[in-house]
């Protein structure tokens, strides 16, 4: 972090508290019922999709804002600490899927079909090809520098929004 913070040094980051409004508590989980429990964020839950349908443009890219600083929040609430998840997640559901199985998968279920292309469009489908591919696969499944956990569905169906929570209009 202290190399991103260096290439960055001029541009604004999230304290603590920034980040953690928006990024709701674990409060337990249970293998037998499969199911993590985090704590409820309010009874008030208004659609990314309500604020982005407004007759209002200034409010939908207020919304915009508020939704691409929440996504940030979440990906930095979780730079470097993604050990402790795991270790919930494994608690929860010990049988996961792991990176291992996950890059296998992969490779048995698009090698044979980038085959198949090769052959289609007479391409030597070497070892070398297939190899690469694999490499891909591996590159693209496996952690980076900046591995964090992040929303899998955004839609803004998936969103909630809160104009309440814009602290000042530069925000």
């Amino acid at each position: 972090m202290a190399r991103f913070a260096r290439d960055f040094a001029g541009l604004k980051f999230l304290n603590g508290s920034d980040i953690n409004h928006s990024i709701p508590k674990f409060l337990g989980a249970s293998q037998s019922f499969r199911f993590i429990l985090l704590e409820d964020l309010g009874d008030t839950h208004i659609s990314l999709v309500d604020s982005l349908t407004k007759s209002d443009p200034d409010k939908a890219i207020a919304a915009l804002k508020r939704f691409t600083k929440s996504l940030a929040h979440f990906d930095m609430a979780s730079y470097e600490r993604l050990e402790e998840y795991d270790k919930l997640l494994v608690f929860a559901h010990p049988k996961r899927e792991t990176l291992e199985y996950r890059i296998k998968w992969n490779e048995e279920d698009l090698i044979p079909k980038l085959e198949l292309i090769c052959n289609n469009f007479d391409i030597a489908f070497t070892n070398e090809v297939k190899q690469d591919a694999i490499n891909v696969i591996k590159m693209i499944l496996s952690p980076g520098d900046f591995y964090v956990l992040t929303h899998v569905d955004i839609c803004p169906e998936n969103v909630c929004d809160h104009e309440d929570k814009d602290k000042t209009s530069a925000d």
